[in-house]
C-alpha cells in the first residue's frame, strides 16, 4: 500500500486496486480465526496518512491520521458497536496492548 501510494497517489485506480487486495486479505484472515477453536486478535494499523501526490511526513491532517481496524473471533469481547469511530493517538497503542498482554514496559528500553 505504502508504495502504491507514493506511486500513484491515493485517489489513482491502482491505489483502489491495492485496498481491495488488502481487504481480501484481512477477510480472509478473518475467516481462518472464525474457523479456529483458539482466541484471536487482529490489529491493522497505518503507521502514516498522504497527501494528494502521495507524500508524508508533513504534518497536514491527512499525512498524520491513519486507519485501525480490530477484529476478533470472539463475541461480545468489545461492547462497541459494529462501526465505531474515534480518534486513538497512535502512541496509546503499545502500552495499552502490553497492558492487555500483561506485558510490563516498565524500566525498558528503547
Amino acid at each position: 500500500v505504502d508504495h502504491c501510494g507514493h506511486r500513484y497517489g491515493p485517489l489513482h485506480i491502482e491505489m483502489k486496486r491495492k485496498l481491495n487486495q488488502m481487504d481480501d486479505v484481512i477477510r480472509n484472515i478473518s475467516l481462518l480465526f472464525n474457523q479456529s477453536n483458539s482466541s484471536s486478535l487482529l490489529i491493522v494499523i497505518g503507521d502514516h496518512g498522504m497527501t494528494q501526490q502521495g507524500d508524508h511526513g508533513g504534518d497536514e491532517l491527512n499525512e498524520i491520521e491513519t486507519a485501525m481496524f480490530i477484529y476478533t473471533n470472539k463475541p461480545n469481547y468489545f461492547s462497541l458497536s459494529q462501526k465505531n469511530e474515534k480518534t486513538v493517538s497512535q502512541i496509546d497503542l503499545v502500552p495499552t496492548l502490553s497492558f492487555c498482554c500483561l506485558i510490563n514496559l516498565l524500566n525498558v528500553d528503547h
